[in-house]
């Protein structure tokens, strides 16, 4: 039986007997269980979170100033939104004077796409 469940019961218990004393007490508590059970729904989001990230980092091979996916060999991703905001951002890519680079249109830093990982043309 959930917490709420047992709550109510007690309530209806009160309401019978007529003590509104009780039933304030009973009605305080119904709210500090109910503030309880969002904090916890929301806490085991966070650590769900928190676990697809860890597991998404182990995919991720850091090479020169990108991040590539090891699974799919997708990528540039921005190095600064990975290790910053846990972001994956992908980075459209463009050959310069100094070699193929990647501009971030979320945070605007560059990296520089390895040589092996430049396209073809």
């Amino acid at each position: 039986m959930a917490i709420k469940d047992t709550i109510d019961g007690i309530k209806n218990l009160a309401v019978g007997m007529e003590n509104l004393e009780l039933i304030s007490k009973l009605i305080d508590l119904q709210s500090q269980a109910y503030e309880i059970l969002d904090e916890n729904r929301e806490l085991r989001l966070e650590l769900e979170r928190f676990k697809r990230q860890d597991e998404l980092a182990s995919y991720l091979s850091y090479e020169e100033d990108v991040y590539y996916r090891k699974d799919d060999n997708s990528g540039p991703y921005c190095s600064r939104c990975w290790d910053v905001g846990n972001m994956l951002v992908r980075l459209p890519i463009s050959e310069h004077v100094d070699g193929w680079k990647g501009l971030c249109k979320e945070c605007k830093s560059w990296g520089h796409v390895p040589e092996h990982r430049i396209p073809k043309k």
